[in-house]
């Protein structure tokens, strides 16, 4: 029989406890569930049975939501870290983004919570290796989600959030404001009038869209430094705009904006093999440096697992759709369905000039 998860939730009102866990009753032959009302009895319960989730309030008193997840990160590292945002300082919310791969709102979405959990289960069934994501939950070393698509999360968890909200986050980002006005200006997705400012293209692409853009649009940028002999950055970064480019083209128009996404995102779990295991790594490319499929094959067999399993356990940590996160997982499968096969394709037509700049490109748009 298999083990049951153990959930912990942690909030210091135990009303907003017992109501959750009314809702919550028919799922106590699937989970083990702790209702913890401090971080103290919550870590207690945490070293009696180890949680696959932790769900924390960052507005406790004495030890609150912040310190705790440190603590789990540190004690339990391979649980899922779960920010409940209520009326918390702005510090406060700050301060989580360090630390908590996803957020919900107060009080919590009971269906919500149930995804999480069972998305949670099947992921080691999904890559066939649970080492897959307990490697990459578990590394402190790598980002719990990019910053401003993690304050975004953050803020469209609240129950009361404004256009002005989104501006506002995204504007404090230079780089994604350059980059997100172009995309929303781009040919590729249909927009033939100019766009001219934030506020615009949020207007155009939707918040969910721009939440997404955010997150690839800057995933790379917050991974700590690389050495170059581990992994040359700069041509990853031109590699992974290039495919998202290609993406774009070959996706119907209702689908170009996730493919695009897709293409962006789908050689993260090259930058985690990086930080989590540079020598493996170093001595892979070194065997074939000019043979992603052999390169692919050799991190299957000497670790058990490949760059595209580690990149779509990453994005189901930090609360992708499952679109995106199979479409990662199956970039190097031409017989892919759906996006992951057009995200194959795109893969392999983008290899022969992967030193092209395909952002160059979008500055010929009708107008420009």
């Amino acid at each position: 029989m298999a083990t049951r998860p153990h959930i912990v939730f942690v909030d210091d009102e135990p009303m907003a406890l017992a109501a959750l866990g009314n809702r919550l009753r028919k799922y106590r032959t699937k989970w083990e569930i702790s209702f913890c009302t401090s971080g103290d009895e919550a870590l207690g319960r945490m070293k009696v049975r180890p949680p696959v989730l932790v769900v924390a309030d960052l507005g406790m008193p004495g030890m609150d939501g912040n310190e705790l997840l440190h603590r789990v990160q540190r004690d339990c590292p391979q649980a899922v870290r779960i920010a409940l945002s209520g009326q918390v300082a702005a510090d406060a919310a700050t301060r989580a983004l360090s630390v908590a791969h996803q957020y919900l709102s107060k009080p919590c979405d009971v269906d919500q919570i149930v995804e999480i959990v069972e998305r949670r289960q099947r992921l080691d069934a999904l890559f066939g290796n649970p080492e897959v994501v307990a490697l990459v939950a578990a590394s402190p070393t790598l980002p719990p989600a990019p910053r401003t698509y993690a304050k975004l999360t953050s803020l469209l968890a609240l129950a009361r959030w404004t256009l002005d909200d989104i501006v506002e986050v995204v504007e404090a980002d230079a780089v994604l404001t350059a980059k997100l006005i172009q995309v929303a200006a781009s040919p590729f997705f249909g927009f033939r009038r100019p766009i001219a400012s934030v506020r615009e293209a949020v207007r155009v692409l939707g918040v969910t869209m721009v939440q997404r853009l955010a997150l690839g649009l800057e995933a790379e940028q917050d991974f700590p430094p690389i050495p170059f002999d581990v992994l040359d950055v700069e041509e990853h970064a031109r590699h992974s705009s290039k495919v998202a480019a290609r993406a774009a083209e070959l996706a119907t128009r209702e689908e170009s904006m996730d493919a695009y996404v897709a293409g962006l995102v789908h050689d993260l779990g090259r930058l985690v093999l990086a930080m989590t295991k540079p020598d493996d790594l170093k001595a892979i490319r070194a065997i074939a440096p000019n043979d992603e499929e052999a390169q692919l094959a050799l991190e299957r067999s000497r670790l058990g697992f490949g760059h595209p399993e580690l990149g779509a356990a990453l994005l189901a940590l930090w609360g992708l759709p499952n679109t995106l996160v199979t479409a990662v997982m199956s970039h190097h499968d031409a017989g892919a369905e759906g996006l992951g096969g057009l995200l194959a394709k795109a893969v392999t037509e983008a290899r022969p000039a992967a030193n092209d700049v395909p952002w160059e490109r979008w500055d010929e748009s009708e107008g420009a």
